[in-house]
């Protein structure tokens, strides 16, 4: 096998990794940390940011098509955010008082439709030809829709948990 090969196959091999590292994970629940759930939404921003920068000096012009392809791709990231948040199951430890998330299996399903399809965009757009595309730049809106929305859903579900017989220590400053 040379080393051409395995680029080709190397964009199939990473999310397959990932995949198998998440269905370990559809079993044992991993803390949630309320508090915190502002910084992904932030570092994509200041990354949108800067791909935004990129697209004004060296992709093309503004234009109604490609401003269409952001609103589009922010409301999909919104809705897709929305659907990802809410297929979490969340529950309160009793014995320690933290909230604990278990990815479902409709919520792995939901990731690996997600990857498929940014795979089939990729191969449709051209790869690394235009690195500022309208696909592109609307796959970057759905991004920061998908985090915004995740983080703001999951953070009013954990809000909205009973406490248990722990006083709640993800809340309190």
């Amino acid at each position: 096998m040379s080393p051409q090969d395995i680029n080709e196959y190397l964009p199939f091999i990473i999310p397959l990794i990932v995949l198998l590292m998440m269905m370990r994970r559809l079993k044992k629940p991993r803390r949630v940390r309320p508090n915190f759930l502002w910084v992904a939404p932030v570092l994509i921003t200041i990354g949108a940011g800067f791909f935004a920068m990129g697209a004004y000096f060296k992709g093309g012009p503004l234009t109604m098509v490609t401003a269409l392809a952001l609103l589009a791709g922010l409301l999909l990231g919104v809705a897709a955010g929305w659907y990802r948040a809410r297929s979490l199951h969340l529950h309160r430890d009793p014995d320690t008082g933290f909230i604990m998330m278990r990815l479902s299996i409709e919520g792995l399903i939901f990731l690996i439709v997600l990857m498929a399809a940014r795979t089939a965009m990729r191969q449709m757009s051209g790869g690394a030809a235009n690195p500022f595309s309208v696909v592109a730049e609307a796959c970057m809106a759905f991004v920061v829709g998908l985090l915004f929305a995740r983080s703001y859903v999951m953070w009013k579900r954990c809000k909205a948990l009973p406490s248990s017989g722990a006083a709640a220590p993800e809340f309190q400053s």
